[in-house]
């Protein structure tokens, strides 16, 4: 049997969240994988040579150093990975640092506006309210974009610095004011209050339920400021003016429960064109459900998520199938 040397690199919180290389070392060692857990010297760099699979999610040393620490570190990587060009690296460290910019990441989901099985995925309406905006001037952009109220504000960065996940829920244009310049606007769309989460790792996708914001109109006035991590993720508190109920008092589903919580035949087709367009081979997205329509709706895209909520046997499983895969192929 053919040994394969796997790498990873996972800063220290994510390595904590995702339990690597502990949820996999079983399988590798029935696979013949020989794990080697690596580190970033900012002075030194990478210490190891090459690898048949690398593993990481260096992205995430913008969570836990300055933005400059983490730069050096990023750049410690890359010079790392073109010493070895043959050695395979999951993912691809361009495509995971452009997937940290909202714009490029609603870029991907456009691609993914299709119609399938009488189902039409969309991404509602986002317009990006540039730096030094200007009340009266974001006015006029909401206005000649068409931009229904409400809305929601997102940073424009996701996920490499603090405040990356706080979000406004703007209900009129007399709250434009409380815009956080530079921003991206979306219209919020009435979903019941769960958002599914589907998870890819190479050929496979998982689905799962989480709460979501509920469905709020006009009425309220007053812009709601929320951390998505503290909405969409169970066993967090409960926020009233966010969640229709206590969602630490409901079960929520996985595909495991629920095997066709989403069109099957749509979500493969969507993995299949995220696929395409990223190259990635682990990725997140997540999709609503629109109320009115039975429509999905496409609210964001990530590189390499926790993958909580379903099963912990597929994704080791499936993790070390596509380490072999990339490990074993012929050059």
């Amino acid at each position: 049997m053919i040994m394969v040397h796997l790498g990873i690199l996972l800063p220290r919180n994510k390595k904590q969240k995702i339990q690597l290389p502990e949820k996999i070392e079983r399988l590798c060692q029935e696979k013949n994988i020989k794990i080697t857990e690596l580190s970033i010297d900012s002075d030194n760099g990478i210490k190891e040579g090459c690898f048949d699979v690398l593993l990481h999610k260096v992205t995430d040393y913008y969570n836990e150093f300055t933005a400059e620490e983490a730069d050096i570190r990023i750049k410690k990587f890359r010079e790392y990975i073109l010493k070895y060009p043959k050695m395979i690296v999951i993912d691809d460290i361009e495509g995971c640092i452009k997937m940290t910019d909202r714009k490029y990441q609603t870029q991907i989901l456009k691609a993914c506006e299709i119609t399938l099985d009488g189902i039409k995925v969309f991404v509602p309406k986002i317009i990006e309210i540039p730096v030094n905006t200007g009340v009266k001037d974001a006015e006029i952009l909401l206005t000649e974009n068409g931009v229904k109220f409400p809305v929601i504000a997102k940073p424009i960065t996701a996920s490499l610095a603090d405040g990356s996940h706080q979000m406004m829920l703007i209900f009129s244009k007399a709250s434009i004011k409380d815009l956080p310049v530079p921003c991206l606007v979306q219209e919020f769309r009435k979903h019941g209050g769960v958002v599914y989460k589907v998870y890819v790792i190479g050929e496979h996708f998982y689905m799962c339920e989480r709460p979501s914001i509920k469905d709020i109109d006009n009425s309220s006035k007053t812009t709601l400021i929320f951390d998505t991590r503290n909405v969409s993720k169970t066993g967090k508190a409960y926020i009233p003016d966010l969640h229709v109920a206590d969602p630490n008092l409901r079960e929520w589903l996985s595909c495991d429960d629920c095997p066709n919580m989403l069109n099957r035949t749509v979500v493969n087709e969507l993995c299949h064109i995220i696929r395409c367009e990223t190259k990635l081979k682990l990725f997140g997205f997540d999709v609503l459900i629109e109320k009115d329509t039975g429509n999905y709706a496409l609210i964001d895209v990530n590189h390499f998520p926790g993958y909580k909520g379903i099963n912990e046997k597929y994704f080791a499983r499936d993790l070390v199938e596509l380490i072999l895969h990339e490990g074993t192929k012929k050059p």
